[in-house]
């Protein structure tokens, strides 16, 4: 194999882990350790649950589903959210943003039923939040009491759960929401503590590059590269056609 040939080749092989290392960069944070689970063990039940959210990936999360554990009379979901913990909020709806209310089918006690959320809930990374997922205005919300201290939330063994982009600490229960939900006249009821939410959180990381970006961001890298390259090969082939001049006579 010439110099050139070898030059080449080796050009080629830091164009490929140049692309490579750009697109592994770009996409680090894009593998969610989705879902995040609580458990399936019902021994309560009432109309809903209030838990903390943490977000621990920078980047923020899209929840896209929940799964919860309800009875088959239960059909819809009303969901809130707010910014910091729930604690001193249980009875304040005004505190709570209103996500709205989703249609879902209940597959019954202690299994997992999917509820798909139209537009994902955006959170954004490093901040505290508080859920409360209700079961409708005649609905029931299997949960689990919790073992920690009233009023403290995921203080007990069985009220924490985590993973690298969220945690979550239980929790009360509630019960029914009197009057619309959403409508800004509603009453929230029933507090009961410490219950922990059985259920299931999708998601995606919020804050990563589209495809199409990625890929741009690739082939840029190494366009540039070969550029590099490209460039001083052609002003070595220029060297080397460079003739010396003759050896001048003075007249």
């Amino acid at each position: 194999m010439s110099v050139h040939h070898r030059e080449y080749h080796t050009m080629l092989h830091r164009l490929r882990f140049a692309g490579l290392f750009v697109l592994l960069t770009l996409t680090g944070n894009l593998c969610a350790q989705s879902p995040l689970s609580t458990i399936f063990a019902e021994n309560n039940n009432f109309n809903g649950n209030m838990f903390n959210l943490s977000v621990l990936n920078p980047n923020g999360v899209s929840i896209n589903r929940f799964d919860v554990n309800t009875a088959f009379n239960t059909n819809t979901i009303n969901l809130y959210y707010k910014l910091g913990s729930y604690i001193g909020s249980q009875l304040t709806p005004a505190n709570w943003t209103y996500y709205g209310s989703i249609t879902f089918s209940s597959l019954g006690m202690n299994v997992p039923s999917p509820v798909l959320l139209s537009t994902p809930l955006v959170l954004a990374g490093g901040q505290n939040y508080a859920l409360y997922i209700s079961a409708g205005s005649s609905g029931t919300m299997f949960y689990t009491n919790g073992n920690g201290t009233a009023g403290v939330p995921g203080s007990g063994s069985n009220q924490t759960y985590s993973n690298a982009d969220l945690q979550l600490l239980a929790g009360d229960g509630m019960g029914l929401i009197n009057g619309l939900p959403g409508s800004g006249t509603e009453t929230f009821s029933s507090v009961n503590d410490p219950r922990v939410w059985n259920g299931n959180i999708y998601y995606s990381i919020t804050a990563v590059p589209e495809p199409a970006t990625l890929a741009l961001a690739g082939i840029g890298a190494i366009g540039c590269l070969g550029a590099i390259y490209h460039r001083k090969r052609k002003k070595r082939i220029r060297c080397r056609h460079v003739k010396k001049p003759a050896n001048l006579v003075a007249g």
